[in-house]
């Protein structure tokens, strides 16, 4: 495509691009929206992004990218200095069309706001549809996922995307299919934002309409408000971190790699088998016991509470801060990591997770370290 002028020619007259305006190629396939206004031709996916076409032209032979959508020209051409900024208006520029005759005097006018645009999503043969104002985007599926812990219902695992940390749902909880979790490597996922949360739902097509069952509703169930507990917060525009980096000691158990304030960790002690229990505490949760400084600490399972995958037999063991001496088992210790506090999402109605860590592209929790011990332990 040679290089274009700053302009945009429609219905003869030339309209400069505004800044962040460019020339891209013509969409691959538009597909119609039923009862569109005149000069939108339809929905179409460019840079994994759900777009609006606008075109004023029968046959459009050249394309600019607005941030809002795409609209097409006859060709380009040099704007003069008074010339309009091009934009999309709710019609495109085009010869103005003969005025519509009065309604009767006896006719009230309908005042009725117009249903909000409609967007299917589609998933193995099921489909549902949601407001196309709740969507953020359609993402490639992302390559990196994190366990939710616990493994809760309807939630398929936490990912960081280019609109921010997001909960996956589960397609077979969405689409009310025994669908698989797993999407193939041409899936997509699109970004819902909903009560201030972010969440993520595969799909491997999207077309304007209202095929399915609407999806919103499925959130107000108790099942869909605990998902939304889940869900990160959206982060406001202008996000201030009161400070620059934190401390955070980074582990593994049950099969979940997971974060721990450091602050929470008094001491790391060596791998080691935890001594038996003589008193039949087990029922508490204990799994054990240890020696450490002079003090005799129950062992805690932080796999309990994590996922399936059991301990080691010699585990490292991690002794919790606070005024109860009490050691919480893990599978590994993977070190120190110190993170930006823009990196870190909080998670405030969780009892188990406080925040999700952005770390080495993918999204790990922050756990609370006495939420992971046994559950008749409180801290001092």
């Amino acid at each position: 495509m040679t290089a274009p002028e700053d302009g945009l020619v429609i219905a003869g007259e030339v309209f400069r691009l505004p800044p962040g305006g460019r020339p891209v190629p013509a969409p691959a396939r538009v597909r119609p929206l039923p009862g569109a206004p005149p000069g939108l031709l339809g929905l179409a996916v460019q840079d994994s992004q759900l777009l609006p076409v606008w075109s004023a032209e029968a046959t459009p032979a050249a394309w600019v990218r607005l941030e809002a959508g795409l609209i097409g020209g006859t060709g380009f051409a040099p704007a003069p200095a008074d010339a309009k900024l091009l934009a999309l208006p709710a019609t495109p520029p085009a010869h103005p069309a003969p005025p519509l005759p009065a309604p009767p005097a006896t006719e009230p006018t309908s005042t009725a706001p117009k249903p909000p645009v409609q967007a299917a999503l589609r998933f193995d043969g099921a489909s549902l549809h949601l407001s196309l104002h709740a969507l953020a985007g359609i993402r490639p599926w992302p390559p990196h996922r994190s366990p939710v812990p616990g493994r809760p219902s309807g939630a398929a695992g936490y990912a960081d995307t280019v609109d921010g940390p997001l909960l996956l749902l589960d397609a077979g909880w969405c689409f009310s299919t025994p669908a698989s979790q797993h999407v193939e490597a041409d899936g997509h996922v699109a970004v819902l934002r909903h009560a201030g949360r972010q969440l993520g739902i595969p799909c491997t097509a999207v077309a304007p309409g209202e095929t399915g069952p609407a999806f919103l509703p499925r959130l107000e169930t108790p099942e869909g408000r605990r998902l939304l507990a889940l869900a990160p917060r959206l982060r406001p525009v202008e996000q201030v971190s009161p400070r620059p980096s934190r401390s955070l000691l980074l582990c593994r158990a049950g099969g979940v790699s997971f974060f721990l304030p450091s602050e929470a960790v008094d001491a790391v002690m060596p791998p080691q088998a935890p001594l038996p229990l003589p008193w039949g505490a087990q029922s508490a949760g204990w799994i054990g016991a240890c020696a450490h400084r002079g003090a005799v600490l129950p062992v805690a399972d932080a796999a309990r509470a994590l996922g399936p995958v059991p301990l080691p037999q010699a585990p490292p063991l991690l002794r919790l801060a606070g005024g109860r001496p009490v050691a919480l088992a893990v599978a590994e210790v993977l070190g120190l990591r110190t993170l930006p506090d823009d990196a870190v999402t909080l998670l405030e109605d969780d009892p188990l997770v406080a925040a999700l860590v952005a770390s080495d592209g993918a999204l790990l929790p922050l756990c609370r370290p006495w939420a992971l011990a046994a559950p008749s332990v409180t801290p001092a």
